[in-house]
């Protein structure tokens, strides 16, 4: 009879070798057997497999590793990962980030001492970071006796910035990330079942390490510009009951734009939601998505005048931001691979 398994940890890595004998150490130390372990690999030309093949060797947890003969992206190997995962609950741990000590137990601590209605009623546990930028926030300011609507407490209580999910496996299995490039941001997700509680766990249970090796943030660029196009139309429409509501910050300006985009802004001769519009239509530009695919994509109807102004402005912008440099269209090599990729998925460690 198989041991139980309480816990799925997944790791997304592509060409980050060097960084996963710490996501493995940090996991080692959490003195936690009833997990295992997916290792999701994008087709990484480094040592990657013969890093994770050697963790066989003193493991305590089961091993899985799945390899991507091209480079497919995040999101479809994350989708394959929830498919295999067989643990009650699933968490994420990026291949430059780690866990702290004790940090997963304190997350099943926050589960374990919540009430029963409102475990019934929650879809998980959220924790604090920490990171090498000091950007995130280190605690949620609400009563922790208290579960929390996950969307109240980012668009109502004043909570911002990256956090750590302890996600029930089932609500995983029935919430996949749309695949329409190599990464799209998880809140398309998180904000769909975020109506739904979530319990608070107020210690720091895992370090992110910004601006590694092949990082995607803070890059000064539009990248995934396909994927942030889908994200902030399905979050539009997951947020939409906040009305005039904290939106994600998807804007990349520098330069002119930025002065353009901030005498438009200050002279009022847009609103916050146009701005956020004009953002959607860029990235959808930058991600070769039609002008009347946008307008199918975006979840509600919009006034023909501020389609076509805001989409003309859009135009303008995003020729600036060519221009500049400021693009990769990286939804380019999620289309050359995604009739083509296959998978290979092998237990390292039983």
């Amino acid at each position: 009879m198989s041991k139980k398994i309480k816990l799925t940890v997944l790791t997304t890595s592509w060409n980050r070798a060097e960084y996963l004998p710490r996501v493995f150490d940090s996991l080692v130390s959490q003195n936690f057997p009833s997990m295992e372990w997916i290792i999701c690999d994008d087709a990484s030309d480094d040592n990657t497999f013969d890093v994770v093949k050697n963790f066989s060797n003193s493991s305590p947890f089961s091993i899985k590793y799945i390899k991507s003969n091209k480079r497919i992206g995040k999101v479809v190997l994350d989708n394959q990962a929830i498919k295999e995962a067989k643990g009650d609950f699933i968490i994420w741990c990026d291949s430059d980030d780690y866990f702290t000590h004790n940090g997963i137990k304190k997350l099943f601590e926050s589960w374990d001492s919540a009430d029963g209605a409102v475990k019934d009623e929650a879809f998980g546990v959220i924790g604090l970071c920490d990171d090498n930028l000091d950007i995130t926030m280190n605690t949620f300011n609400y009563d922790l006796s208290k579960g929390v609507c996950f969307n109240d407490l980012f668009q109502l209580h004043g909570y911002e910035g990256d956090h750590c999910l302890l996600i029930k496996t089932s609500v995983m299995k029935n919430n996949f990330f749309p695949e329409v490039d190599l990464i799209i941001p998880e809140d398309v997700v998180y904000t769909k079942f975020g109506n739904s509680k979530v319990i608070l766990c107020e210690s720091t249970v895992l370090y992110k390490e910004y601006m590694s090796k092949n990082h995607t943030c803070f890059t000064g660029k539009y990248i995934f510009s396909r994927g942030r196009a889908h994200r902030l139309a399905i979050v539009k429409k997951n947020l939409n009951q906040y009305g005039s509501c904290i939106y994600p910050s998807e804007l990349i300006s520098k330069g002119c734009t930025k002065k353009i985009q901030h005498f438009l802004y200050n002279r009022n001769y847009i609103s916050k939601k146009h701005s956020y519009l004009i953002s959607f239509f860029r990235f959808c530009i930058h991600g070769d998505i039609t002008f009347y695919k946008a307008l199918n994509i975006w979840p509600y109807k919009l006034n023909r005048l501020v389609s076509y102004s805001t989409y003309t402005l859009s135009l303008i912008l995003s020729y600036i931001d060519s221009i500049k440099g400021r693009v990769d269209k990286t939804h380019l090599i999620f289309d050359k691979s995604v009739h083509k990729y296959s998978l290979d998925i092998m237990m390292i460690k039983h």
